[in-house]
């Protein structure tokens, strides 16, 4: 039986349960056995973000400042729930107060189910990929454009985990889930964010954000469902919160590209004042190099 069939994991009836080689007491428990590994995680591991970025005044708070700087060393050495527990943080989808975690994440997790079914995207996930999308509702260039982008992105979708055994042999085959998952992250955010709709590449950046997520499968309650809804909301505070989908369609307005390359110069100056010193004595132009770096990526 494949891992994405597994039932959502409960807590036992037993006073005290083991996780590893954690007993743990039921008093330390939330209603939801999400919060509580949330919980077990965060002060268990041996190579935990916890405490050390708690704040020093108020333990129930995440210093996010202090986040921000142990995450420039890497999360390497530590677990991937940890990993999905900072990005829920750096992204603003949690708030740094730990004991509205748990809400937060129950209240996402619904309107994410909420945006499927208003969608008509139910069950979308069991669709096989040589089956031709039908019904009514659908966007169906929408669609298309996101299965041709996510389908070519076979260089990341080799490391996902829990490939189905059954076609393993094939890149897409035995990720055939979770290609559907990821267009349908794709798809419900252009239907809600039309301003900003689908472009090419934003599933470059989607395919990571889901992996970790993945990767971090017990952190999600071994649901894809949460997997796929934690995704979504990372996905959707970065396009919308930031100017990052603005490099999208940097190359259709010079007028942006060139502010974007004025807010380069200035972090090359502060980064690298050498280099920045260097390539203004050669009269050399952020456009002269920048067009040839960013067009690639976007």
């Amino acid at each position: 039986m494949h891992l994405w069939y597994l039932p959502k994991l409960e807590s036992p009836k037993d006073p005290t349960f083991v996780i590893g080689t954690k007993r743990i007491s039921r008093e330390l428990q939330s209603h939801s056995f999400c919060h509580f590994l949330i919980f077990h995680i965060a002060m268990t591991c041996t190579s935990s973000i916890f405490p050390a970025i708690l704040d020093e005044n108020d333990p129930s708070l995440v210093n996010i400042a202090k986040l921000e700087e142990f995450c420039q060393h890497g999360l390497d050495l530590c677990p991937p729930e940890q990993r999905c527990l900072a990005w829920l943080l750096l992204s603003h989808v949690l708030p740094n107060i730990m004991s509205e975690w748990n809400q937060k994440i129950e209240e996402d997790y619904n309107f994410y189910i909420k945006f499927v079914g208003l969608l008509n995207l139910k069950g979308f996930e069991e669709l096989p990929l040589d089956n031709p999308i039908k019904g009514e509702g659908f966007d169906a260039q929408c669609l298309k454009v996101i299965h041709m982008d996510v389908i070519r992105s076979s260089h990341h979708l080799v490391f996902m985990p829990y490939p189905d055994e059954e076609h393993r042999e094939q890149i897409q085959g035995a990720f055939w889930r979770q290609i559907r998952r990821i267009e349908r992250i794709l798809y419900i955010f252009a239907q809600l964010n039309p301003t900003i709709s689908y472009m090419q590449g934003f599933n470059e950046i989607v395919s990571p954000i889901f992996f970790v997520f993945a990767q971090g499968y017990e952190f999600c309650r071994c649901d894809w469902n949460l997997v796929e809804a934690l995704s979504f909301f990372i996905f959707q505070s970065m396009m919308t919160s930031t100017t990052l989908h603005e490099m999208f369609s940097i190359k259709n307005d010079l007028s942006l590209a060139l502010a974007h390359f004025s807010y380069f110069e200035k972090q090359l100056a502060v980064i690298a004042p050498e280099m920045k010193e260097c390539l203004d004595h050669l009269g050399i132009v952020p456009i002269d190099y920048l067009v040839k770096w960013i067009n690639p990526l976007f």
